[in-house]
């Protein structure tokens, strides 16, 4: 049992080197802009762990790229570079999302990724089953976000949202606008 949890271990290690290499990559041949300065956030939010600031670059692509979905209307060439992008990184996004998100707390997070994974199972308007797993997915989100939300006049939760670094809104609109 000890060796199984240590290959897991070394496994996990080596998907996060991978990403961060990947990270490394990305950021020199595509001019990424600086990272995040993460200082002014507490590690409830996950920001400090290894992978943390190319899943925000990530999150921020997958904005914007949505975003270009939405505003020309769905046109084949934005969905194509839609489609390519999910095909490209966003299995990335995913994995990423699974291993920094899989600790207690990080809400915000939490709520990012699992809209992010909605938004990828957008891309293809006449995929009928996966806009119906898309649809379980925005339900899946919905009750994350009844878990979250707490009771009472002083409950800190929409603020621990709004100081995020988490794109949580950004993503959830666009998820619902599209």
């Amino acid at each position: 049992p000890r060796a199984a949890s240590t290959r897991e271990e070394i496994g996990g290690m080596l998907s996060m080197r991978g990403a961060l290499v990947i990270a490394a990559w990305l950021c020199s041949v595509e001019g990424l802009p600086p990272p995040l300065d993460l200082e002014a956030f507490e590690d409830a939010d996950c920001v400090s762990a290894p992978g943390a600031p190319l899943l925000l670059e990530l999150m921020a692509e997958l904005c914007d790229v949505a975003e270009d979905l939405l505003q020309f209307g769905g046109d084949e060439s934005t969905r194509a570079s839609f489609q390519t992008w999910s095909r490209e990184r966003g299995v990335l996004l995913v994995q990423l999302s699974g291993v920094l998100f899989a600790r207690p707390f990080c809400e915000p997070g939490k709520v990012a990724g699992a809209a992010a994974t909605c938004l990828l199972m957008l891309g293809d308007p006449a995929d009928q089953p996966l806009l119906e797993q898309a649809a379980a997915c925005v339900q899946d989100i919905d009750s994350l976000l009844q878990q979250t939300s707490g009771d009472g006049m002083f409950d800190g939760r929409l603020h621990m949202f709004l100081r995020s670094p988490w794109p949580a809104f950004r993503l959830l609109d666009l998820v619902v606008r599209l």
